[in-house]
């Protein structure tokens, strides 16, 4: 009999993360053990983890920085399975090295996502957040509640992929004037294309719809924020690191834009006392999570899983599909 590759799965609820179902088709193809952790793993819990581990499979919540030298402390692992779209967290050019493959969620949280960014746009022209603590008695009276209409407006998007592209379907009953910046041209009815100076300069709200490359500089400084109107609104559903976090609090306190919603928690923006209310909105990286989204997920990350344990994977970044392909021809 066929030995079964030994994989490791790390999540928050461990087995129950699955269904009785999902448990089933993973220990057909293969010997799993399943570790609950709730928070952050430090790299030599994760070595002691999977030290056997031939698939890893793992979320972001486990831990931040999956780099060369962890990489190389796992002798025995040939596949890694993330629950996560992005992947800049992890040292793509170490797993190459030592022909480790990696499978992601490529459109998982689209939908979620979209309609979070819609209502981070909303919260912040239309100062939602404010009108709550100021109905709970949490702000000053004298705050002002006065918000601006989508209608009209030039809505910037950086990122046209599609999470993009289905936040431009969401603007369109709004009416704004919708544009789009991305390194490559694409169609779209609801959209159009400007380039990334001009989207800057024009656009009343700006949304950030990229991914993040690994160690690469913030596309959001100060000298991008110089080019901004006054009045204009950035609305980052993306990855904090996107922005330069210290430019960007100069530039809320000197009102050279108008406001900023994150979905993040900042510390830097928590501690400034001089900040006015309604300035920022954060929303602690939540805009992937609805329960929708969660079965989604889960449901592909088995099968990614599988189809590793299988030797036949799906959703390989990059050009791990043209390699594999090579390897098995």
């Amino acid at each position: 009999m066929e030995k079964l590759p030994k994989t490791v799965i790390i999540s928050a609820l461990g087995e129950k993360t699955f269904t009785l179902s999902q448990i089933q088709k993973l220990c057909k193809v293969s010997s799993v053990s399943f570790i609950s952790s709730f928070h952050l793993l430090s790299e030599k819990e994760i070595i002691q983890k999977a030290k056997d581990a031939e698939i890893l499979a793992i979320t972001r919540r486990s831990i931040q920085d999956f780099n060369k030298n962890l990489i190389e402390k796992l002798p025995y692992l040939k596949a890694l399975a993330v629950y996560s779209t992005g992947y800049e967290w992890i040292d793509t050019q170490a797993l190459s090295e030592n022909n480790i493959l990696l499978s992601y969620l490529p459109d998982y949280c689209t939908q979620t996502v979209a309609e979070h960014t819609l209502g981070m746009t909303l919260t912040l022209t239309r100062r939602l957040h404010l009108a709550s603590l100021k109905s709970s008695g949490k702000i000053s009276n004298s705050v002002s509640l006065r918000g601006t209409e989508l209608s009209g407006k030039k809505v910037g998007i950086i990122g046209f992929g599609k999470i993009g592209q289905k936040l431009a379907d969401f603007l369109s009953p709004f009416k704004p004037k919708i544009f789009y910046y991305d390194i490559q041209k694409k169609y779209s009815k609801k959209a159009s294309f400007m380039n990334f100076h001009e989207i800057l300069k024009k656009s009343d709200i700006l949304v950030l719809c990229a991914s993040k490359e690994r160690d690469s500089r913030p596309i959001i400084g100060k000298n991008e924020l110089e080019q901004m109107k006054k009045t204009s609104f950035l609305v980052n559903p993306s990855r904090a690191s996107l922005v330069d976090h210290e430019a960007l609090l100069c530039a809320l306190l000197e009102k050279k834009i108008a406001g900023y919603a994150v979905d993040d928690t900042i510390p830097l923006f928590n501690q400034n006392k001089e900040l006015e209310p309604g300035r920022v909105f954060q929303t602690g990286h939540t805009a992937w999570y609805s329960t929708e989204a969660i079965q989604r997920g889960t449901a592909q990350w088995v099968k990614n899983i599988i189809a590793l344990a299988s030797a036949t994977p799906i959703h390989l970044v990059g050009d791990q599909f043209d390699r594999k392909k090579n390897q098995t021809h």
